[in-house]
């Protein structure tokens, strides 16, 4: 009798079923996207929504946390279901000692719930430059059969592009909601 190991994979658009069917709604959507940014010690989250039930909706929400460097988008951002949060790694945040809301490492699969597109761009205090990626969802998943394949440029912004030197903003476009009601 022989013994083969076999690694266990998983397809691209785990992506899509995550982010559409663990978010029950556009507004918990939101909501998730918003306790990412109380995770960061921020202050003042603002979610703005722009041109509304027209082509050009778009949706932004922009806080003054933390932030992220290159090595937290890359290992924890880009990592799905990561323990950053949770367990032996759940700790009380630096500034106002708050307890982490975070705790399945899924939750910033909500855009995906929301838009089509998103870009995120986020700075940490201190730091030189400012980080920026993209995500063409559909463009993403279709480019490889299997999610460890799947790569996303991270780009590297000189201006400051924060009112206080850090934070992150998230713009979400080509909505999946079109027409949207104050009881969305």
């Amino acid at each position: 009798m022989s013994v083969t190991p076999v690694k266990i994979k998983a397809k691209s658009h785990i992506l899509s079923l995550l982010g559409d069917e663990l978010i029950g709604s556009d507004s918990l959507a939101i909501f998730e996207l918003v306790k990412n940014a109380y995770d960061a010690d921020a202050e003042k989250v603002t979610v703005t929504f722009v041109d509304l039930n027209t082509p050009n909706q778009k949706i932004i929400i922009e806080d003054d946390g933390h932030g992220m460097n290159s090595k937290v988008i890359q290992d924890v951002w880009l990592t799905i279901g990561t323990d950053f949060k949770r367990g032996k790694n759940r700790k009380v945040s630096p500034r106002f000692k708050r307890v982490s809301f975070g705790n399945k490492g899924v939750g910033r699969l909500a855009v995906h719930k929301l838009a089509k597109i998103i870009t995120l761009e986020t700075r940490t205090q201190g730091d030189m430059y400012s980080s920026r990626l993209t995500i063409d969802w559909k463009m993403l998943i279709d480019s490889k059969e299997f999610i460890e394949e799947l790569e996303v440029n991270v780009e590297t912004v000189a201006e400051n592009i924060f009112q206080k030197g850090q934070g992150t903003r998230i713009t979400l476009t080509n909505l999946t909601t079109t027409t949207w009601s104050k009881k969305v």
